[in-house]
């Protein structure tokens, strides 16, 4: 995709939360035609199994299953969309790790300013919540999902030519 290209997209951006019913914000996306480049950022934590809840906890259970296996399932759409062309764009989410880029870039290693660390392998445990984050937390996970991983998903998975970034936009709270 040429540097006027990705500007032409720059002109008209449609942001989407999806909030509980819809969390990444796609179902827009499924029912237009004439979305040209759809780029999803999902930050809900991976779903992981209690051993055993009990009494009013098993409810909550069933709840969280259920909207685990409608947002896979549309995940698995989108992407799918994307390998067999019918969508352009790119998926990443707080759990996406940056040797998964690898596979996506025919196996060369693209450019990137972060790799996996143990810091970041802590990312996909935080839990989805209403509650603000340390200004620490706050920064190494803009840095991560809301930055390095995006400009990532948008060269490799994407195709978007784009300069390459330099610099972190929270550079005081290394990764």
């Amino acid at each position: 995709m040429s540097k006027y290209k990705c500007k032409e997209l720059r002109r008209r951006i449609v942001l989407t939360d999806g909030g509980i019913y819809d969390n990444m914000g796609m179902e827009a996306i499924f029912r237009q035609k004439n979305i040209n480049t759809v780029l999803v950022s999902d930050a809900c934590a991976p779903f992981v199994i209690e051993k055993k809840p009990h009494g009013i906890l098993e409810p909550i259970r069933v709840i969280n299953i259920l909207m685990d296996q409608v947002q896979s399932l549309r995940k698995r759409w989108l992407v799918a969309d994307f390998k067999e062309g019918r969508q352009h764009g790119a998926y990443w989410g707080i759990g996406t790790k940056m040797k998964s880029f690898y596979k996506d870039n025919n196996g060369i290693i693209p450019d990137s300013m972060i790799e996996d660390s143990k810091i970041t392998d802590k990312f996909c445990e935080i839990t989805t919540r209403l509650k603000s984050f340390d200004s620490k937390l706050q920064g190494q996970l803009i840095n991560w999902g809301g930055y390095a991983l995006c400009d990532l998903s948008l060269c490799v998975r994407a195709k978007l030519v784009m300069e390459k970034s330099t610099a972190l936009p929270v550079p005081e709270v290394p990764l």
